[in-house]
């Protein structure tokens, strides 16, 4: 039976400093060798999963939280989910009128373009730092986000890291609006911050591993998560892992709770377990 495996990252196949540790790239590069179908799905962009270069994956890669399907080896969109211009445009003033420190996503000519208002926080300078330095990524100030000429982009995501204070008036405002989907999770590196994210309603690791299994005739999905944003794509999976440092809400709906990220617990699993779902 024609099986995909797929991981979220950050929490999951990463350990706790965010990065592959070289038994998790050796086990599941041999097991790739030996036919193992092997992908992620994360919140992170086609720039920033530069550190899973090291793995051979052999499947597109779900990336912004189902916004896009992503060939990594190709560096190309296989498929993606916009905003649309009409919600676009009724969701730009909201974004104007909160001035968070949060970052928005556009795709044009098949290249990820990322714009600011402001940048004040300490998470969003980072955040902005990092992918300068270790990425070359250009970031682009449009304040106001309502006067820039965004024409001949495709909106696809606004990401947002701060103080559950701050955040939650915007979430209370922006999670009603039809065809945008909210996502509101606690960070899992710096527990007082909270993520909210914001993408069309089309957009989720479910529709995205959906597409991902009718594409590329795969019968069986078995899917591996950590956190709230991954519970999508535990209600299409056929089977479901939680590592042991999941969310408790994920481990109630997971099927079988494993080792912790920080012990390898994916790469151990597949080690261990891959064959039985493959084989019948």
């Amino acid at each position: 039976m024609k099986t995909l495996f797929v991981s979220d990252l950050d929490g999951t196949l990463f350990d706790n400093s965010a990065e592959l540790s070289e038994h998790t790239v050796q086990t599941i590069n041999r097991l790739i060798e030996s036919g193992l179908h092997f992908t992620v799905a994360t919140a992170r962009s086609p720039w920033s999963i530069v550190k899973i270069k090291k793995l051979n994956i052999n499947v597109p890669a779900v990336l912004l939280n189902g916004v896009c399907v992503y060939d990594v080896r190709k560096a190309a969109f296989v498929h993606i989910e916009s905003f649309g211009e009409a919600l676009f445009k009724r969701l730009l003033p909201i974004l104007h009128e909160h001035d968070l420190s949060g970052f928005l996503y556009l795709i044009k000519d098949d290249t990820l373009e990322v714009f600011y208002e402001n940048v004040r926080t300490p998470h969003a300078l980072a955040f902005m730092r990092e992918r300068q330095i270790q990425f070359g990524k250009r970031f682009t100030r449009a304040y106001p986000y309502t006067e820039y000429d965004f024409s001949g982009m495709l909106p696809v995501y606004y990401t947002v890291c701060d103080r559950l204070e701050a955040l939650e008036p915007f979430y209370n405002r922006v999670k009603t609006l039809e065809g945008l989907r909210a996502e509101f999770y606690r960070d899992i590196y710096n527990k007082d911050h909270f993520f909210l994210e914001l993408l069309s309603e089309k957009a989720s690791k479910s529709h995205a591993l959906r597409f991902i299994k009718q594409a590329y005739g795969f019968d069986r999905v078995v899917v591996f998560g950590d956190n709230l944003n991954d519970l999508p794509m535990f209600s299409c999976a056929d089977y479901r892992v939680a590592v042991g440092n999941a969310h408790e809400e994920v481990k109630r709906n997971a099927d079988e709770v494993i080792k912790s990220n920080a012990e390898n617990g994916v790469a151990d699993w597949l080690l261990e377990n891959y064959k039985r779902f493959t084989d019948g």
